[in-house]
């Protein structure tokens, strides 16, 4: 049996040293293969919700790492980042909630 595929989705001005921590620890135990990351994942020129959908569908894993500041994170126009449907999108694929989201 393959190790599963683990995606770790995280935002950028939250909580990106901890998912740099944690995949450098996931990748000692399942190696690099089997990690996916977007800031290190997805090359330049690549769709990037189209990437993000294609390896959520393929995860056995995916770990959300949620912030202090999740709750609070607004748009460019000032609406909250965070909202009761993109809480549910978060659980179901944060690929489609970006698409949802945008």
């Amino acid at each position: 049996m393959a190790e599963p595929r683990i995606f770790i989705s995280y935002r950028r001005d939250d909580s990106a040293g901890h998912a740099g921590r944690l995949c450098d620890r996931l990748e000692e135990v399942f190696g690099k293969d089997r990690i996916f990351r977007d800031v290190e994942d997805i090359a330049a020129g690549d769709d990037f919700v189209e990437t993000l959908r294609g390896q959520v569908d393929r995860c056995e894993v995916l770990l959300a790492l949620i912030g202090p500041r999740w709750l609070g994170v607004t748009d460019r126009e000032g609406r909250p980042g965070c909202t009761t449907r993109t809480i549910g999108c978060v659980a179901r694929s944060p690929a489609r909630c970006h698409a949802i989201s945008a």
